[in-house]
């Protein structure tokens, strides 16, 4: 479960984001939606410990992130929170395997090739390991993202906008491997988003107004 409390953002002098108490439970997947500007992003960057809140607490589980020094921080995001960002932020020198094995060396764990390939064979990425980033196309890079965010077996997942700019087709294949990784893994799904067509696969919403 992650719960926040008395949560607020300050951008600068006059942008004071704040954000209403609400615990996302871990079998009850949650959408944040909200027009641009209404926090989306900044929340779902605060619940992964990205940013660090100017009020309020944060807990995932029995911890409470913002109370983490920045180094058992960065080790704790590594193990239990798994992201997907609007754009992949692979690293283009390092094949699809080695960005994997950089996910588990920054949370702190040794390398599990077992692991690695057993998450890019659920994901139908098995002959893509060794492969260059470069050469993968849009939906294989968007697998390998999720693949990453899904290797150390988070209990969260939180993914920005990852359907806002598909089709119906593809908004439809990318949120079922959403539902079905986080299933897998047991993990708490937290998608921030305003994509309409999402409100009929993931029922319980957190709408943030405009600020």
């Amino acid at each position: 479960m992650v719960r926040i409390e008395n949560l607020s953002y300050r951008h600068n002098t006059t942008n004071v984001l704040n954000f209403a108490d609400w615990k996302f439970e871990q079998d009850a997947h949650t959408l944040i939606l909200g027009q641009s500007g209404s926090g989306k992003t900044t929340l779902l960057h605060l619940l992964g410990g990205l940013l660090k809140p100017t009020t309020g607490r944060i807990t995932i589980g029995e911890t409470e992130i913002s109370t983490l020094k920045p180094t058992a921080l960065d080790h704790f995001r590594g193990k239990n929170v798994g992201f997907v960002f609007q754009t992949p932020h692979l690293i283009q020198a390092l094949n699809v395997e080695e960005n994997l094995f950089l996910a588990q060396y920054l949370a702190g764990l040794p390398k599990d090739r077992d692991r690695v390939q057993e998450v890019l064979r659920k994901l139908n990425l098995s002959n893509k390991g060794k492969s260059s980033v470069y050469a993968l196309s849009e939906g294989q890079a968007q697998r390998v993202v999720l693949a990453r965010a899904v290797l150390n077996r988070p209990q969260l997942i939180l993914a920005d906008e990852p359907t806002s700019s598909l089709d119906d087709e593809h908004c439809n294949s990318v949120i079922e491997l959403l539902l079905e990784q986080a299933a897998s893994h047991q993990a708490c799904l937290i998608i921030a988003t305003h994509d309409q067509r999402l409100k009929n696969k993931i029922t319980r919403q957190m709408s943030l107004a405009a600020a």
